[in-house]
């Protein structure tokens, strides 16, 4: 068995029970962000406990805490080290109480993600989140209102944060009451990052429905011949290949390339658009992301209706980058057959020039920041700025006294 392997299989003992059970970080982890601690720092503490242990066969759980608090007091002060070693197992359980009537246990971890949805970062929301309820357990409530969790939240971003985060939860939660979908819309070329992007908003945002265009035209596809779409039964970059014969005798080079490009994603914006349409009437939140959505119809649905579109344009502004990307995506699946996006890579790069002066022309944000988390920082930034503009952020109702 390798080192590493055998540090997994540490043995916790409880000092009281004589219970036995494997040492877990995640389980470390989330005691040490009920103290407090950030993701980051808690994750890193426990990762450091298990090269610790790395040697033994089992510790007792009192030995464990003991470690623990002596590495708490020595980077993140005393404090923290004693919060920790206070017993917690006894904490009474707070209701949470909605404008329904509707009671829940108020849980740290759903009230981080909420936050995080109002842009702040994972550890940012989880302190927030720990802070609100370490307060409810000071004061001894058992039961608070949903509108009394809003104020407390509030009060903290102003005192921790700033006003300007403070406006933009409440800028948030008017957005929620709204009941208006959002909906986001991603272009960009091949193997730019469009769909990781798309996964990390729809993480943040919570955010359940997404599509792909690439998977509507696959769903085209098998629903339509050859003879019939052409154009759709090959990559877009060569769509042009499927351009009658008379066309392609009197047109040449890029415009080739482009048209053909066009005609293939007038085609899947049929299905794009039936999809949009599906949303905007069930009025719920998605994410549609591919090649085929072109600057100037996110111009158009963009004004469209009830629903807040928010479109993006992905950029890799670096050749050499995007080529790395592109040769990843060869390696994690193979059964892309990226390879031949790399054959074609002059091609694929004269397209993004292309979308990009459409975007520019029709006044589409340009999203180019790199690794894809900044971009989606970018992104989310892009995205309340939109909501500031529909929804100005009311200042919450004052607490009645019977709240």
């Amino acid at each position: 068995m390798a080192k590493n392997d055998k540090s997994s299989k540490t043995q916790v003992v409880d000092s009281r029970t004589g219970v036995r059970m494997p040492y877990l970080r995640g389980i470390l982890t989330r005691s040490l962000q009920s103290t407090g601690l950030g993701f980051n720092d808690a994750y890193k503490l426990a990762t450091w406990l298990r090269r610790e242990l790395e040697d033994a066969d089992e510790v007792s759980s009192d030995t464990l805490r003991a470690k623990v608090a002596s590495r708490l007091a020595e980077r993140h002060g005393k404090e923290i080290s004693e919060r920790y070693l206070q017993p917690q197992e006894h904490a009474p359980s707070i209701i949470v109480r909605n404008s329904n009537g509707e009671r829940s246990s108020f849980a740290s971890g759903r009230l981080a993600r909420s936050l995080e949805s109002a842009t702040l970062g994972v550890d940012q929301a989880e302190a927030v989140a720990t802070r609100i309820q370490m307060q409810l357990q000071r004061l001894a409530i058992g039961e608070v209102s949903s509108e009394q969790i809003r104020h407390l939240v509030h009060h903290d971003l102003k005192t921790h944060h700033d006003e300007e985060v403070a406006h933009r939860y409440l800028v948030w939660l008017e957005f929620l009451r709204s009941g208006r979908p959002l909906v986001l819309l991603i272009g960009g070329i091949n193997g730019v990052g469009k769909s990781t992007l798309a996964a990390e908003l729809a993480h943040r945002l919570e955010i359940v429905r997404t599509q792909s265009t690439d998977m509507l035209r696959e769903v085209m596809r098998q629903m339509t011949s050859k003879q019939l779409l052409p154009a759709i039964h090959t990559s877009s970059f060569r769509a042009w290949n499927a351009l009658p014969a008379g066309y392609l005798a009197t047109t040449g080079g890029e415009d080739l390339m482009i048209d053909g490009f066009l005609t293939q994603s007038e085609q899947v914006g049929v299905a794009v658009e039936a999809v949009l349409d599906r949303a905007r009437s069930e009025r719920v939140a998605m994410i549609l992301e591919g090649i085929h959505i072109h600057p100037a119809y996110m111009q158009g649905v963009a004004r469209d209706g009830d629903a807040i579109i928010v479109p993006f344009m992905l950029a890799n502004l670096d050749p050499e980058q995007l080529q790395k990307q592109l040769r990843g995506r060869a390696m994690d699946a193979p059964n892309r057959r990226a390879e031949r996006y790399l054959k074609s890579f002059d091609v694929i790069w004269q397209l993004q020039s292309f979308l990009l002066a459409e975007a520019d022309r029709c006044h589409v944000p340009i999203l180019s920041e790199w690794p894809t988390v900044k971009a989606a920082d970018q992104a989310m930034d892009m995205i309340f700025a939109v909501l500031a503009r529909l929804f100005k952020g009311k200042p919450l109702e004052r607490l009645s006294a019977a709240s």
